[in-house]
C-alpha cells in the first residue's frame, strides 16, 4: 500500500534489507526484526520493544533515498511479503528507467516524492483514506488473531496498552478488546504471556483510578493497569459485556451485533477517525441508545449527528445553549443545562425550513422551523449552519410518512373500545370533580405557554405537573407522548388490528393462560366487570403475545394493561404495553422475570449504599430477595391503592424506571425503624404491606374510603419526599450502570440453577 511519504530515521536499526533479484540505487525493500524466521537477541528485543510500547508498524516497507543523501522516505507499507513485491514491481515497472535519466538527486527526491503522493491521492476515497488510516490498526487485528487462535469473523474491536498484575508482578503488554473476548498478550526478552477471557465468564467489572478489576465465574480475579483511556476501555468493556449477557437472555439466535457499514461512513463529526471501523459503529451505536433512551425515540431511530445550537424559547424570551439531534425520522434538542428544557419535532411534521439572518451576534446564524401544528421553532448560532440545513433536507427527502398496509381483509367481528373510564362516572362526587377541573385547568395553562403534543417544550414546569398528578382527561395524551408509545403507533397504522385478528387465528398456550387472568386484573373496577372491559384486555395481550412470541404473556401484564385500558382506547393501551414491556422496563415479561431481578440487585444495592443498617437487618431475615417482585413489575398496582399507584405511573412514564427506585427506598426508609425491631421475615412484609395498602389520594375520597380501610400515608408526599432525597443522586444513567453489573450476575445464576427459587415462588402464586 502507498502511503504518503514521511521520514525514517535510523532504517537499519529495527529492520533487515530484503534480499531481492532485483536492485536499485534508489529504494530499498526491508523486513522488520521478529517477523518472519529472523532469529536472535536484536530480534527479541525488537519483539520486545514492539510489545511494551505502543509501537505497531506494518512487517515490510519500501524506503527512497538517494547515494548523498543521509535522509530517507518511507514510501509503502504492506502487511505480507507479496503485497511489498508488488509495490515493489511498480516502481521497477515506471521509475527506475526514468530516475536514471534525471541529472539531480534533488530532481530525483522531488518527483519520486510527487509522484508517490499522487498515486495516493488518486488511489484513496473517503473510505479508503479511513482505510490507509487504519493500516496499523489491521497489523493489530491480524497478529491478534494469530496470537490467540482466533478464528477470522471474531473481530477485534480495540486494543489498550497496559500492565497486567499476576501474582504481585506486572507485565506490560497490550489489552486486546473483540466481540466476544478479552484478552492480555505481554512479550518480554522471549516470556510470552497470554490471556484469554470470555465476557460470558465475567461475572464483575469495576474501577478505580486508571485500574480495571475483573472477575469471574470460578472467582478468579484480574488487574489491568492503564495510563491512558481507562475510562474509555472500562466503558467499551461494559458495552460488550451487556452485549454478551443480553445475547445470552434473548433468542440465541439473534445477531449479537448489528453491523451497518452506512453508519460507519456517516459517523457524527464528534466520532474520532483514528478508531476501527467497528469501534466506531459501537460508539454510534450506543450514542443512539442513549439518544433515544433520552428522547424515548422507536428503536429503529438511529443517531445521525449532533450540532451546538441555541433555542429560542417563547415563555421566557430567552435563547438556550444546547445540542441538536438528528436522526432518520427526528430532530431533537436537549439543554446543556440538565433537563432546563428539550424538545422532539417529528421529521414528518416539518413544513418549512428557512434561514432567518439578524445583525447582533448572538441572533446569527439562525434558522426557523415550522410544523403543521403552527408551531414555528427558531434556533441560532448554530455552529455550521449550512450542515445542518443540508442534513435536514437530506433527510426530509428520505422521511417517509407512514401508510396503512394493505392487510388482508377480515370480517371483523370486534370493534375497538375507547378508554373505560367513562364507565365509572358515577362514582365521581363534587370534590373529585372539583379537583380534576383545578388540575385540568393547570394543564390548559402551561399548554397556551409551552406548547402541546409531541413538540411540546418539555421544562421544569412540566415535571412539576407531573409530580402534581396527571387528570384524568387528559391521562392518554401525555401516557403516550412521554412514554413514546405515540411513535410506536404512528409509524405502523393499522398493526394493531392486523395483530388482533391473526392472534384470534392462532391458538397458543398464552391464551390459556391469559384466559386464567382476565376477571383478575383488575376486580375492584367497574369496567372489569362487564363484558365489554374484558374483551378489549383478552384483545390487546393477546396481540401483544403474537407480536412478541419471546415473551408471549406474562402475569402482571394483565394488571398494568387493564390500568391503561381504563384511561386510553384499545390501540393506545397494546402501544403501551409495548413500551412497557420493550422499552421502559426491558426483560422483566418473560418467563424468568429476569429485568425484575437484575432491578431486584439494583435496588439491594441501592439499599446497601443508602440504608446500611436496614440493609444488614434485611439480609439477616433473608427477605431482600423477595421484597420488591411485585413492586416492580405491576408498578406498585399490586400493593397500592389503585388511585394512589396512578400517581406513581404518572411520575413513571414521564421519568422513567429510576421513579421505582426512588419511591422503593422511600418507603424503606420510612419503615425502617420498625424493621431494625422485627423478629422475623413474615413480620417485617407485613410492616410494608400494611404501610402500602394505607398509602391514599385525597384527591378520590369516594375511592379512598371504600378501599383504603387505614390511611397512612399520602401519595403526593410519598413522591415529593422521594424525589427531594434522591432525584439528584439516583439518574437513569447511574440505574444502567448499575443494571449491567447485576445482569451479569442474574444470568449466571440462571446458568446454575435453571429453577430459581424467586421463579418458583413467583409462579406457585399463580
Amino acid at each position: 500500500m502507498w502511503i504518503r511519504p514521511k521520514e525514517s530515521l535510523l532504517p537499519g536499526a529495527l529492520w533487515i534489507n530484503e534480499p531481492t533479484e532485483l536492485t536499485s540505487k534508489y529504494f530499498m525493500m526491508q523486513r522488520r526484526r521478529g517477523h518472519g524466521q529472523s532469529r536472535g537477541l536484536s530480534s527479541l528485543l525488537v519483539g520486545t520493544l514492539d510489545s511494551v510500547f505502543d509501537t505497531r508498524p506494518a512487517p515490510f516497507r519500501i524506503l527512497h533515498q538517494t547515494p548523498s543523501s543521509e535522509v530517507y522516505y518511507e514510501i509503502a507499507s504492506a502487511l505480507t511479503e507479496d503485497d511489498i513485491k508488488r509495490d515493489w514491481e511498480w516502481l521497477a515497472n515506471n521509475l527506475f528507467k526514468v530516475l536514471k535519466e534525471m541529472e539531480t538527486e534533488e530532481e530525483i527526491t522531488n518527483f519520486t516524492l510527487c509522484k508517490i503522493q499522487s498515486l495516493v491521492a488518486h488511489n484513496s476515497t473517503p473510505i479508503d483514506e479511513e482505510v490507509s488510516d487504519s493500516n496499523s490498526f489491521q497489523v493489530v487485528a491480524s497478529k491478534f488473531r494469530e496470537r490467540f487462535n482466533m478464528p477470522e469473523d471474531e473481530r477485534l474491536v480495540n486494543y489498550y496498552s497496559c500492565n497486567y498484575t499476576k501474582n504481585r508482578l506486572p507485565r506490560q503488554g497490550h489489552l486486546y478488546l473483540s466481540l466476544n473476548h478479552l484478552c492480555f498478550y505481554s512479550y518480554i526478552f522471549g516470556k510470552e504471556t497470554k490471556l484469554v477471557l470470555s465476557y460470558t465468564e465475567i461475572i464483575d467489572i469495576s474501577r478505580t483510578g486508571n485500574s480495571i478489576y475483573i472477575r469471574t465465574q470460578n472467582n478468579s480475579e484480574y488487574t489491568f493497569g492503564l495510563l491512558f483511556s481507562p475510562a474509555e476501555t472500562y466503558n467499551l468493556l461494559e458495552q460488550l459485556s451487556k452485549m454478551a449477557m443480553q445475547k445470552m437472555i434473548q433468542d440465541p439466535e439473534s445477531p449479537m451485533f448489528d453491523h451497518d457499514p452506512v453508519l460507519s461512513r456517516k459517523l457524527s463529526k464528534n466520532i474520532s477517525k483514528n478508531k476501527s471501523f467497528l469501534l466506531r459503529d459501537l460508539t454510534a451505536r450506543q450514542h443512539s441508545d442513549e439518544y433515544r433512551m433520552f428522547f424515548r425515540l422507536p428503536l429503529t431511530e438511529v443517531l445521525d449527528g449532533t450540532i451546538k445550537g441555541n433555542l429560542w424559547t417563547p415563555y421566557n424570551k430567552k435563547y438556550v445553549s444546547g445540542c441538536i439531534y438528528l436522526s432518520q425520522n427526528f430532530l431533537c434538542f436537549r439543554s446543556d443545562i440538565k433537563r432546563l428544557v428539550s424538545i422532539v419535532i417529528s421529521l414528518r411534521n416539518i413544513r418549512s425550513v428557512e434561514k432567518k439572518d439578524d445583525a447582533l451576534s448572538r441572533f446569527e446564524n439562525q434558522i426557523v422551523i415550522s410544523t403543521t401544528d403552527a408551531a414555528a421553532l427558531q434556533f441560532s448560532q448554530i455552529i455550521d449552519r449550512e450542515f445542518l440545513l443540508n442534513k435536514i433536507s437530506e433527510l426530509l427527502a428520505k422521511t417517509k410518512i407512514p401508510i396503512l398496509v394493505d392487510r388482508p381483509k377480515y370480517d371483523r367481528g370486534w370493534s375497538k373500545v375507547q378508554a373505560l373510564i367513562n364507565l365509572r362516572q358515577e362514582e365521581l362526587d363534587e370534590a373529585m370533580v372539583a379537583n380534576q377541573r383545578r388540575k385540568m385547568n393547570k394543564w390548559e395553562e402551561h399548554f397556551r405557554e409551552y406548547g402541546r403534543g409531541v413538540s411540546m417544550f418539555r421544562t421544569w414546569d412540566v415535571s412539576k405537573l407531573v409530580l402534581e398528578g396527571i387528570p384524568d382527561r387528559l391521562r392518554e395524551e401525555i401516557w403516550m407522548i412521554f412514554s413514546g408509545a405515540i411513535h410506536d403507533r404512528d409509524m405502523n397504522p393499522g398493526l394493531y388490528e392486523d395483530l388482533v385478528e391473526k392472534s384470534m387465528l392462532k391458538y397458543t398456550p398464552a391464551h390459556d393462560e391469559i384466559e386464567r387472568d382476565l376477571h383478575r386484573s383488575l376486580p375492584e373496577h367497574p369496567a372489569f366487570h362487564t363484558e365489554e372491559g374484558i374483551d378489549a384486555l383478552r384483545r390487546v395481550l393477546q396481540a401483544y403475545a403474537y407480536r412478541n412470541p419471546q415473551i408471549g404473556y406474562c402475569q402482571a401484564m394483565n394488571i398494568v394493561s387493564s390500568v391503561f385500558l381504563v384511561f386510553c382506547d384499545e390501540e393506545n393501551a397494546f402501544w403501551l404495553l409495548v413500551r412497557l414491556c420493550e422499552h421502559l422496563l426491558p426483560d422483566y415479561y418473560n418467563d424468568k422475570v429476569v429485568g425484575a431481578q437484575i432491578d431486584q440487585g439494583v435496588l439491594n444495592e441501592l439499599i446497601s449504599e443508602y440504608l446500611p443498617n436496614l440493609f444488614e437487618r434485611l439480609d439477616q431475615l433473608g427477605m431482600i430477595k423477595m421484597i420488591s417482585l411485585s413492586w416492580f413489575l405491576t408498578i406498585f398496582l399490586s400493593v397500592m391503592a389503585y388511585e394512589s399507584a396512578l400517581h406513581v405511573i404518572d411520575c413513571f412514564f414521564y421519568d422513567g424506571a429510576r421513579v421505582i427506585f426512588m419511591i422503593a427506598l422511600k418507603v424503606l426508609e420510612w419503615n425502617e425503624e420498625e424493621m431494625l425491631s422485627c423478629h422475623d421475615d413474615g413480620e417485617a412484609m407485613q410492616i410494608l404491606s400494611t404501610y402500602l395498602s394505607g398509602i391514599y389520594n385525597p384527591e378520590y375520597p369516594t375511592y379512598t374510603k371504600n378501599y383504603v380501610k387505614h390511611r397512612t400515608q399520602k401519595i403526593e408526599t410519598l413522591i415529593e419526599s422521594a424525589y427531594q432525597t434522591f432525584g439528584e443522586s439516583i439518574t437513569a444513567q447511574k440505574i444502567e450502570e448499575m443494571r449491567n453489573r447485576h445482569r451479569r450476575r442474574i444470568v449466571h445464576q440462571f446458568e446454575q440453577d435453571a429453577e430459581n427459587s424467586i421463579i418458583r415462588q413467583f409462579k406457585g402464586k399463580r
